[in-house]
């Protein structure tokens, strides 16, 4: 359901959801963006997703 798998205790990001998020990130790296993306991915169990995010994030800026 929108975007996330539900488990008992716990949920997590769907796969095609993270790829589109990936890919929409990449086309426009902004700031707003990845922080809109970070709110998101504060629901679920995603810490490895969020540090991705932001290595790439920053690696996508230079």
């Amino acid at each position: 359901f929108l975007g996330w798998v539900h488990f008992p205790k716990h949920r997590i990001l769907r796969a095609t959801t993270k790829s589109r998020m990936f890919s929409r990130i990449k086309e426009m790296s902004t700031l707003e963006t990845v922080q809109s993306y970070l709110g998101l991915l504060k629901h679920g169990n995603t810490e490895k997703v969020r540090q991705e995010l932001l290595g790439q994030y920053w690696l996508w800026k230079l």
